[in-house]
């Protein structure tokens, strides 16, 4: 445990003097899963262009597709989010919410 004590305490010690911040990195964006985990072409893809790489022979984004596709994606979640609780007070004003 001496080990892993150690590393822990240099990146509290890192992040109190503001060397640098930790934060989540939600799953879709986590490019650590590029060497973790089977992924999809499309997610793989996606990942490859969050870290910038490039294809040799005509130095095009790899993977610019799948990031509109994502992104797309998510606008579409959200959008989906605020029509159901526009639905939802809706709901609330006529009285027609029953509860769990």
């Amino acid at each position: 445990m001496r080990h892993v004590a150690g590393k822990l305490l240099w990146i509290q010690e890192k992040t109190a003097d503001k060397s640098f911040s930790l934060h989540p990195v939600a799953t879709i964006h986590n490019v650590a899963d590029i060497a973790t985990k089977t992924l999809s072409r499309q997610r793989l893809f996606y990942l490859l262009h969050s870290c910038g790489l490039m294809y040799g022979v005509d130095f095009s984004e790899v993977g610019e597709n799948e990031l509109s596709l994502v992104n797309e994606r998510l606008v579409n979640a959200q959008q989906l989010k605020k029509i159901s609780k526009a639905i939802l007070r809706m709901g609330f004003c006529k009285g027609d919410y029953l509860g769990p």
